[in-house]
């Protein structure tokens, strides 16, 4: 048993739709799907084809999608280090906090401890030339003073020529990681 029916319109286009409503109980008249067609290898190959363009054509909108969409997703207190690719946060207790995501770290008091931030300590060596390097040495010596850093090494040697002392360091950074 099979009715016609008319919907009064579809909402794109407000044109009558012609739906067709199939009577599937045992002893209805309704004829029998169609019989499945089955695939040839040549129609099986270019099917896998076409699956595979278009699988990774999905895969390339996906990523220009996130790199387009990637500025509203990184929080604003995030910076990006573009010598690491690291996103630096202000952090916990003067230690910044680092994620390559960008996006801001969510931790709680009970999280366990594989989710909780853990620190990491990164070195450094460098020689300033002083004055002239005064501003990042003294840049390195407020994140020691504030917990932030450590110094391993640091030697003076006084340059008569140039009359500026030079000054090799070697010191670790830290950073909080999750």
């Amino acid at each position: 048993m099979t009715f016609d029916t008319f919907d009064l319109g579809s909402a794109a286009n407000d044109e009558p739709v012609q739906q067709r409503i199939v009577d599937n109980r045992p002893g209805s008249s309704t004829p029998p799907p169609p019989a499945e067609h089955v695939l040839t290898d040549e129609e099986r190959k270019i099917l896998e084809i076409l699956m595979d363009v278009t699988l990774s054509e999905a895969e390339k909108s996906r990523k220009i999608f996130a790199e387009q969409n990637r500025s509203s997703i990184v929080h604003p207190a995030a910076k990006l280090n573009p010598d690491t690719g690291w996103y630096e946060f202000p952090g916990i207790d003067g230690i910044p906090y680092r994620n390559r995501s960008g996006m801001v770290p969510h931790f709680k008091s009970d999280d366990p401890e594989y989710k909780k931030p853990h620190k990491v300590l990164e070195t450094y060596a460098d020689v300033f030339c002083l004055p002239q390097d005064k501003e990042r040495y003294s840049e390195i010596l407020k994140k020691v003073s504030r917990g932030a850093a450590t110094v391993s090494r640091e030697e003076f040697q006084y340059d008569p020529e140039s009359k500026s002392f030079v000054v090799f360091l070697r010191w670790g950074e830290y950073y909080l990681e999750g």
